[in-house]
């Protein structure tokens, strides 16, 4: 048995994808505004789908300047819960977000 947290995948499973919220994808980015600067991330294509087991989940690829991969980070908001957000990491991501439509 792992003792690590559970937290969505890096790519969505049986989830429903959603079109963009600014209000909510720029919420998820002041949660990460701290570390964006000190980590120099620029930000990729990003992706918004509900689940139910997670709520709102909002994937982001960030990647550092020059730096030959890219880091997945996935924000979510549990439907019961309107102030608490989770944050995962997923470093070296092979296949990148799609691109918004």
């Amino acid at each position: 048995m792992s003792d690590a947290p559970e937290v969505p995948s890096a790519v969505p499973q049986d989830e429903t994808i959603l079109p963009n919220d600014e209000i909510y994808t720029e919420k998820c980015k002041a949660l990460v505004a701290d570390d964006a600067k000190e980590f120099g991330w620029h930000f990729k294509n990003s992706l918004l789908t509900r689940s139910d087991k997670w709520g709102l989940v909002w994937r982001i690829d960030v990647q550092r300047a020059n730096a030959p991969h890219l880091t997945r980070l996935a924000i979510w908001r549990a439907h019961h819960d309107d102030d608490g957000y989770g944050l995962a990491y997923f470093s070296s991501v092979t296949e990148p977000l799609p691109a918004a439509s």
